[in-house]
């Protein structure tokens, strides 16, 4: 290559935009600079900078036309050792096509291919047992969801009910013989009992959270946990990514004349 090009202008295309530059400003490095003063020697005019993925002539040049990349079977060749040379010389001219395995498959679905009996044949009522009993081999179809969400919001009034500690507390409330604890701590709203809790313990404000029996807890810590598509307990980043928007999220509705301003008391209450 290099008596092909010596006495001639040389045009350089690549894809390392640093080079671009070697030959028009001066770089403290040594190594560039044995690199500048080895290609002194030849005519560059320019050199010009092209994409990575718009560069196809670095393919041309470092593979040869003999390359089994560029044949059409490249990876589909059968994989089977050849009996003879003769057969070897040919070996892709052959059209052979392997399977290719993407995954391991620890569990392989046995199918069983139907068997037709000789009817002349004495054996035959033993063939058609052992086709019968090959077919119970299949695998059932997998029928299982994919959610293991049980969790049923429209099921809290009855469970409560159901609770004897809760009931107990919703027939007080409704008869109004409940203590001033009770009425200070539980409400109903919409026939469902709730707990009136406080963000902070100085905090005037409370809220109504609805109040979920023993019955419940399990079937909402799997919704919150383990379910793919609504459960938000993945890791530690995921569950640090919803906090940050709450928490860094600001006010921008310009407050008009003549209105009170919302005190926060809460700490994502911004």
């Amino acid at each position: 290559m290099r008596t092909l090009i010596l006495g001639r202008t040389v045009y350089i295309y690549t894809d390392h935009c640093p080079i671009c530059g070697m030959l028009r400003k001066p770089v403290n490095n040594r190594r560039i600079e044995r690199v500048a003063n080895l290609i002194q020697e030849y005519q560059i005019a320019e050199m010009k900078h092209v994409d990575g993925k718009n560069n196809c002539l670095a393919d041309y040049l470092s593979r040869t036309l003999t390359d089994p990349l560029f044949d059409i079977p490249y990876g589909l060749e059968s994989k089977l050792t050849v009996a003879n040379a003769s057969t070897s010389s040919s070996f892709h001219q052959l059209d052979q096509i392997s399977a290719m395995t993407l995954r391991p498959r620890p569990k392989q679905i046995q199918i069983s291919t139907p068997v037709v009996p000789d009817l002349g044949s004495p054996s035959s009522d033993a063939v058609s047992i052992c086709s019968s009993e090959a077919s119970t081999l299949v695998s059932p179809p997998f029928t299982t969801a994919p959610s293991p969400n049980s969790f049923d919001v429209s099921a809290l009034p009855h469970e409560q009910q159901r609770d004897p500690d809760l009931h107990r507390i919703f027939q007080q409330l409704t008869d109004r013989t409940a203590s001033s604890s009770l009425t200070s701590s539980f409400i109903i709203k919409n026939n469902i009992l709730h707990k009136l809790i406080s963000r902070t313990p100085t905090s005037p404000r409370k809220l109504a959270v609805p109040y979920l029996p023993s019955s419940m807890v399990k079937s909402l810590l799997i919704a919150t946990h383990d379910d793919p598509y609504q459960g938000g307990h993945f890791s530690v980043d995921k569950m640090f990514g919803s906090t940050k928007i709450g928490r860094k999220k600001i006010g921008r509705t310009i407050i008009g004349r003549r209105q009170l301003l919302d005190t926060k008391v809460g700490r994502y209450e911004n």
